[in-house]
């Protein structure tokens, strides 16, 4: 997992926001709810950072994770477009609202 603020952020439309990137587990530990664990620290330092909104990027077919991302509050804002070889994809831009955390 990485964690991207200001600058360090793929894209230039949400400064104030953090970005999530890169969450990735290996096959075999898939399933052990280390994906809950990465989640709810990414969470917890967005709280610390006082960023009102995360945002990611997922791909439009990776439907398991976009469910999860929902469960967490993320929702569809945007998409782009990126390369993959000569192959142009498509990821969702998902929005978490921190402002709405209990």
């Amino acid at each position: 997992m990485k964690l991207s603020w200001k600058d360090a952020q793929t894209e230039p439309d949400y400064p104030d926001a953090m970005e999530l990137q890169r969450i990735y587990l290996r096959v075999k530990y898939q399933g052990h709810h280390l994906g809950r664990q990465i989640m709810d620290f990414a969470m917890q330092e967005a709280k610390k950072s006082g960023v009102p909104r995360v945002w990611l990027g997922v791909w439009e077919h990776n439907y398991p994770a976009q469910k999860i991302y929902g469960c967490y509050g993320f929702k569809r804002v945007s998409q782009h477009t990126f390369m993959v070889g000569d192959d142009p994809q498509t990821d969702f831009i998902l929005m978490k609202d921190m402002t709405e955390e209990d």
